[in-house]
């Protein structure tokens, strides 16, 4: 094969990942200023045709020769599939919400699922009679329609920590950097700033689409290189990979978007024919570690592995094997450890392994106490993680009687040594992170290893689909009903729910939560003022007014959740004290503070009524969604 045939996938992704490398440098030496961040744009695209001259020769030829008529049959399914596509995003949009929402499909109505499944059917069809180029593009636009749910329907955003980085770019934009500088979270900082100065386009804009936008672009086209070099048979294996949840690709956090780069990563290291391919390998990796470290050290890790292979010297191999493998095993409990001793302050605490909490997923369970449907689709979910075993374990059976030896080495030692590194992360006691945070750790270091494991997932897909083309139309169809089912079934469970079997419990930053952060701005006066609120209140001061205030090194709203603040906000919503409100007011040195309570607070009726007996003045906004109770310290 020729490298041109992937030549543009191949620019886009180093000309991204030099966006953020760069970029990152840029705001560590001079800072990300508007001169900075296009010179950075420039630079970027430069160093692009500079390290891939081989690469952007695109071969129209081979793009139009490849087998593809327009039956009649073809354009009915294109058709069918453009309305589908066109008819959910339409859903989506007209049901826009700045409620506090649980979640999407508290107002998406469902009929959109019944276009999602037939939508999927058709493009399931396609794949197999249009040209790689169109099925590219569709995959990547079923792709976006998968991943933006909650971009959509969420006009203010959800979520905690997109505030919080909207609202460090924000600040970046001011300042050029942020002190103390930190080396992490800069690939996500980089890509926004550049975006807002270069195209326009506001900070929380360029913010919510990055991840949702980028990962169906990134996903498309590397899926598209796997086609091209023969890795890949059947286009629908990419498709077919949405029956697993893609929960990392639908809000922009470091974290998500560091998966998205390693992701890509693993895919273009599937066969790799030349060592020049390495160059966007190492641009990838060190993408997803300058943007989030558990993703980006195994990034660097698995690219130095793979790099050795090329080496003539056996030595060096070998040498190189075992400091990876090691590496895969100790390095990410090792910085876990270093970090939470540096930044907590607190010793952390060891105990036995605990892995519950991890291995959770491979649980089963049998749900019988609602309507069929539900219980249909919650059982089908909790098949998800024995089924995920069963299709890594049938790809490794694959790739041995393949004898694709490579595939134990670049992606069996990761998720082997991974997996062991979630297992140890177990034995610390993060005991200062509220108790949901603290499987974290492990958790993430799971989810990476099942990352490597996208390789072996594959070939099972496409050996699956090879079979499935020798059967009867019969088997064919009872298989794309059942697929379509299950793929609409993972659509539903990638997203925040809330039913008889679930609540995500986590509230969508609302209209009412805007209204009273400026309410409590404008009252204040310019006092010096605290606020205890929950995390959405919080979330919509830093989208609104960024990090303004800061006393005694604490910010004014109660972030993170481990802080200070939090642990009085909670004192309040358990008991309405007015010892309390002092005791915050005095650890921060103001006079003023407000107590805000939402309406869909447990305890918010009886709560209301005792916090503004002890308030100074209350007020109620948001056609009673919001209570705000002022005190002053005497």
């Amino acid at each position: 094969m020729t490298h041109s045939r992937y030549s543009l996938s191949h620019l886009f992704l180093s000309f991204i990942s030099l966006l953020a490398i760069i970029g990152s440098i840029t705001y560590i030496t001079v800072g990300l200023t508007p001169v900075s961040t296009f010179i950075v744009f420039v630079v970027s695209l430069l160093f692009c045709l500079l390290l891939n001259h081989n690469y952007y020769k695109i071969d129209f030829k081979h793009l139009s020769s490849q087998e593809f008529s327009w039956s009649r049959y073809t354009i009915l399914l294109t058709i069918a599939y453009c309305i589908c596509f066109l008819a959910g995003i339409y859903f989506l949009y007209n049901n826009r919400s700045n409620l506090p929402l649980i979640t999407p499909w508290q107002v998406v109505p469902p009929i959109m699922f019944l276009f999602y499944g037939i939508g999927t059917a058709c493009l399931l069809v396609l794949t197999f009679r249009i040209k790689q180029w169109l099925a590219t593009l569709l995959l990547g636009f079923h792709f976006l329609w998968s991943f933006s749910v909650v971009l959509i329907v969420f006009s203010i955003g959800y979520g905690y920590d997109p505030f919080i980085h909207q609202a460090a770019v924000q600040s970046i934009k001011q300042l050029g950097q942020i002190f103390p500088i930190t080396f992490y979270y800069l690939g996500q900082y980089s890509l926004v700033s550049i975006g807002h100065s270069i195209f326009g386009g506001s900070i929380h804009f360029w913010d919510k689409i990055l991840v949702p936008l980028l990962g169906s672009i990134i996903l498309a086209l590397s899926f598209l290189k796997l086609k091209q070099n023969n890795t890949l048979t059947y286009y629908g294996s990419a498709l077919l990979l949405l029956i697993f949840s893609f929960s990392i690709c639908i809000v922009t956090t470091p974290q998500n978007l560091a998966y998205i780069f390693l992701i890509a990563t693993i895919l273009w290291s599937i066969k790799l024919e030349n060592p020049k391919e390495l160059i966007l390998i190492w641009l990838m990796a060190l993408a997803a570690f300058i943007t989030q470290p558990v993703a980006g050290i195994p990034a660097i890790i698995f690219t130095l592995s793979i790099t050795s292979t090329f080496s003539t010297n056996i030595l060096i191999k070998k040498i190189f094997t075992i400091i990876t493998s090691i590496g895969y095993i100790f390095i990410l409990p090792l910085a876990f450890y270093i970090f939470s001793q540096t930044n907590s302050g607190t010793i952390v605490q060891w105990q036995w392994p605990h892995l519950k909490d991890i291995f959770s997923f491979l649980i089963l369970k049998n749900p019988i106490k609602e309507v069929w449907w539900l219980n249909s689709i919650y059982f089908l979910q909790s098949l998800q993680g024995i089924m995920y075993l069963l299709v890594v374990a049938s790809g490794i059976i694959v790739a041995w009687k393949k004898k694709l030896w490579t595939y134990f080495k670049y992606f069996g030692l990761p998720m082997i040594g991974l997996l062991l590194s979630a297992i140890i992360s177990t034995s610390f006691n993060f005991h200062f992170l509220i108790d949901y945070e603290r499987s974290d750790y492990a958790g993430r270091i799971l989810f990476v290893a099942g990352l490597f494991s996208l390789p072996f997932i594959l070939l099972t897909l496409d050996n699956f689909i090879k079979h499935l083309q020798q059967k009867t139309v019969y088997i064919q169809l009872t298989w794309l009903i059942l697929i379509s089912i299950l793929i609409t079934t993972s659509f539903y469970f990638s997203y925040p729910r809330f039913d008889h079997y679930y609540n995500s419990h986590g509230f969508a930053t609302s209209g009412a939560d805007i209204e009273a952060v400026h309410w409590i701005n404008n009252d204040a006066l310019n006092q010096d003022y605290i606020v205890l609120a929950n995390q959405q209140v919080s979330a919509a001061a830093l989208r609104e007014f960024g990090f303004s205030k800061y006393y005694k090194d604490l910010f004014y709203y109660p972030i993170p959740t481990g802080g200070p603040l939090y642990q009085y906000y909670l004192q309040m919503v358990g008991k309405p004290e007015l010892a309390t409100i002092e005791a915050a007011m005095k650890l921060t040195g103001v006079t003023k503070a407000y107590f805000v309570l939402n309406d869909y607070w447990w305890a918010a009726d009886k709560l209301g009524p005792e916090a503004a007996a002890i308030a100074d003045e209350s007020i109620t906004l948001g056609n009673g969604q919001i209570m705000i109770f002022e005190y002053n310290l005497k």
